[in-house]
């Protein structure tokens, strides 16, 4: 299947055996030496303080994870295959098979295309991790996956309240098949999950609407051209927005061009959470419905036996001047800037290095490191957070 699928499942299709069942044992191991600076500026004495992180971090290149692939020829050109992925702490083993919430699904597919069922990356999230220079991982990653990942104070949960803007859990998904003269396209759909929890909306039969996800992508790769575009829609219960019927739509469009050279890629997202007006930080005062828009430009160009990497991006927030939430009534904004160098020493094991800048403006309070290790969220409106940097050099072996 053409490789510019990836910008709908955000990793290759499940591999198919010709003519026998087979198994892969897979992972990645990444790991690296890292410093991370934020800096904020107090609002009534204009003194400017910074903090600084030293950490063994993972995940800058490649998200460490282990993983197992299955397939089984079934004849008459359909295959089934399982994919089982967990995600994996290298620095001190916290993290390993004790689930796989990275992705598990199973899948069917022959000439009809693909059916899967089971936890997948959203079609989102896909699409920003295909056009990103840096892949979707680490803190180079793409701004504008964080900003829908993140609420503006840096906290996890997303706009409006998602908790799961990457991956989607009772996804259903049919994947059109590869011959169709360059187009690629999916359908998903994701149940929400049949339990008791507070906080989610439910219909006449009792089963909760909270974190039902549907989208739709379409991609077109010609050559060195591919464009492409995806629009999902999720409920969502609990988190910042409780109401019934809160709603968020995401739209993505990405192009990208490859010159041989260097490759140009390009992308811009629309957000908007909608239903509930009741994102405050009191719990009292209703504000309008909340959104954000942004761009990605950047470009990849080998070098050698190594891989040069940068991007900009800059994401805007709309509804969100709210005293006590965030500091400042002008327009919440983010601006990034990443640069890095990946190094093959082999097919399978590298080097690299990741200079990254993030700029806050009028109260919003992402950074690189996360959770934000500044001063606690609520002394927001005394503390404007300002810049945060960060440096990596590290190690990626794939197995």
């Amino acid at each position: 299947m053409h490789k510019y699928l990836l910008a709908f499942c955000a990793s290759s299709v499940t591999p198919l055996c010709s003519a026998q069942s087979t198994t892969t044992i897979f992972g990645v191991i990444d790991m690296s030496i890292s410093r991370y600076t934020n800096s904020e500026r107090d609002l009534v004495t204009r003194r400017k303080t910074t903090k600084r992180l030293d950490a063994l971090n993972q995940k800058n290149v490649g998200k460490s994870h282990l993983g197992f692939r299955s397939s089984e020829d079934l004849g008459g050109g359909l295959q089934l295959g399982i994919w089982l992925q967990a995600g994996t702490a290298v620095d001190d083993g916290s993290e390993g098979l004790d689930g796989f919430r990275d992705r598990s699904i199973v899948s069917l597919s022959g000439p009809f295309g693909e059916i899967r069922f089971g936890r997948d990356y959203t079609l989102a999230f896909g699409a920003d991790s295909v056009i990103d220079p840096f892949v979707g991982f680490g803190n180079g990653v793409n701004l504008l996956s964080a900003a829908n990942a993140l609420d503006p104070l840096g906290n996890p949960g997303g706009l409006g309240g998602i908790a799961d803007y990457m991956r989607a859990s009772n996804s259903a998904s049919y994947l059109l098949p590869p011959n169709l003269g360059g187009f690629h396209g999916q359908l998903m759909y994701a149940l929400g999950e049949d339990d008791d929890a507070p906080g989610g909306s439910r219909s006449s039969r009792g089963r909760t609407k909270a974190d039902r996800y549907a989208g739709v992508g379409l991609a077109y790769a010609d050559g060195p051209l591919l464009l492409a575009g995806t629009y999902s829609r999720i409920k969502v219960g609990g988190g910042l927005r409780d109401a019934s019927s809160d709603k968020v739509r995401f739209f993505t469009a990405i192009a990208s061009y490859d010159f041989g050279i260097a490759k140009l890629v390009a992308e811009y997202s629309r957000s908007k959470a909608s239903g509930g007006n009741d994102m405050t930080a009191s719990a009292s005062t209703p504000l309008p419905d909340i959104g954000m828009r942004g761009y990605l430009a950047g470009l990849t160009v080998p070098v050698g036996a190594g891989m040069l990497r940068a991007s900009y991006a800059r994401v805007r927030y709309d509804g969100l001047f709210a005293p006590g939430t965030l500091a400042g009534f002008g327009t919440p904004r983010v601006g990034k800037w990443a640069i890095g160098y990946v190094h093959n020493l082999s097919k399978r094991t590298a080097l690299y290095a990741n200079l990254m800048r993030l700029t806050n403006h009028d109260g919003t309070r992402l950074s690189l490191a996360r959770p934000f290790y500044g001063s606690a969220s609520a002394e927001s409106v005394q503390r404007r957070p300002g810049t945060s940097t960060g440096f990596e050099l590290g190690l990626r072996h794939f197995f």
